[in-house]
């Protein structure tokens, strides 16, 4: 699971330097104010924050996951999907307004995604891109709703008998 997230952050930073060209979209991705300073352009203080914030609150979330994943709680006989789960759990439970705060604290996952899928889908024909399109929505769908779907899985969990 960490390689995965470390490869997609990679990949975040450094795939989209391909459309350094294209002024849209140039401003959104972390690697703009390396690429403007070795063009010898100024980089003010807020194009620096509106390029790197999804980057930083990305590794926040995925740190403070992280952390609610190795708890004393044996974790190596959990499957991947009982691990997330698990550390949403503890991130519900730790937060005001849990689902609320869980759907803001997946926002920057959400945009780094889109960002992923918008450049993807200028490599292929029109017909192929809106597939694209549809797809960053399904996405942002399916991440707002993984606080629901985790608090009604801990709901069901303890309705389950428990067996000797």
């Amino acid at each position: 699971m960490l390689i995965f997230l470390s490869v997609f952050l990679s990949g975040y930073i450094f795939f989209p330097a391909m459309f350094a060209n294209y002024p849209c979209y140039k401003h959104h991705f972390p690697d703009n104010p390396c690429l403007r300073l070795l063009e010898n352009e100024a980089v003010s203080v807020s194009d620096y924050m509106f390029s790197t914030t999804p980057l930083y609150l990305l590794s926040i979330l995925i740190f403070t996951f992280g952390i609610f994943i190795y708890r004393k709680k044996p974790v190596h006989a959990k499957s991947i999907k009982e691990k997330l789960l698990d550390s949403i759990q503890e991130f519900i439970k730790r937060v005001p307004f849990p689902i609320f705060s869980l759907s803001i604290a997946l926002l920057p996952l959400v945009f780094s995604i889109q960002l992923m899928l918008i450049v993807l889908m200028f490599n292929f024909p029109i017909r192929v891109g809106y597939s694209f399109l549809l797809l960053c929505g399904f996405i942002e769908e399916i991440i707002k709703s993984v606080g629901i779907y985790t608090s009604f899985h801990e709901k069901w969990l303890m309705l389950q008998p428990v067996m000797p």
